[in-house]
């Protein structure tokens, strides 16, 4: 007789029902060997009769197990799939949203392995150019600032006044710092851009969270 239960209910169950199949089917002994003088199988010593039973009873055990398991996993999947929520990105089914999620949590782990959301995956290569741009600026303005202190030391040595006070060479310095200093361009002005984007990728996997669970506590499935 089929039963009504809530798909986070179905979810626990499956989850559990996983773990005690895969425990079971490492802990029962399916086959074994015996003499042809002797009452108990070899290797569990076990009598045979005894033995048999409990191989047939664990086995039943087993595919009645792996069943319940197959309708639980396949109601879920149905649910999820026909069940709509309603996101700031408009509606989706619950399929879409967990894969979504997935999607946005396997490239915020910045993993070069399974699919990626195409969203935070354009968020990471933004960020990681101007972090890239920003770095790439401050190595080349601290190259210039050390080779303008050493023409400092240059001029200092070729003049009877020092460079410190030297009018002339401090605005020449200061000219030759300004022109060659480099600059990022930012025609997308990443550096506010940037954060706008990560809150909304935060906020939009807070929310996909929220209504899974949400959805999951409140839809029935039949098993």
């Amino acid at each position: 007789m089929a039963r009504k239960i809530l798909v986070a209910e179905a979810l626990d169950e499956r989850d559990l029902l996983a773990k005690k199949i895969s425990d079971k089917i490492g802990k029962i002994s399916f086959v074994d060997v015996i003499r042809p003088n002797e009452e108990n199988v070899f290797n569990l010593r076990q009598e045979k009769g005894k033995y048999i039973a409990k191989v047939k009873s664990g086995y039943q055990q087993l595919q009645d197990m792996i069943t319940l398991f197959q309708k639980l996993d396949e109601a879920i999947l149905v649910s999820n799939a026909n069940t709509v929520i309603r996101t700031e990105n408009g509606e989706m089914t619950v399929a879409n949203a967990i894969l979504l999620r997935s999607r946005m949590k396997e490239t915020e782990k910045l993993s070069g392995t399974g699919k990626k959301d195409f969203g935070m995956q354009f968020l990471n290569e933004l960020e990681q150019q101007y972090t890239n741009a920003v770095l790439q600026a401050k190595q080349e303005n601290e190259n210039l600032q050390r080779r303008a202190d050493m023409m400092r030391k240059q001029m200092d040595g070729n003049s009877t006044t020092p460079a410190a006070e030297n009018k002339n060479t401090e605005d020449f310095l200061k000219q030759y710092v300004h022109e060659n200093s480099v600059r990022v361009v930012d025609p997308l002005d990443l550096k506010n851009r940037l954060e706008e984007m990560k809150k909304q990728q935060k906020k939009l996997l807070k929310e996909l969270d929220m209504k899974i669970k949400v959805s999951n506590a409140l839809t029935y499935v039949e098993v």
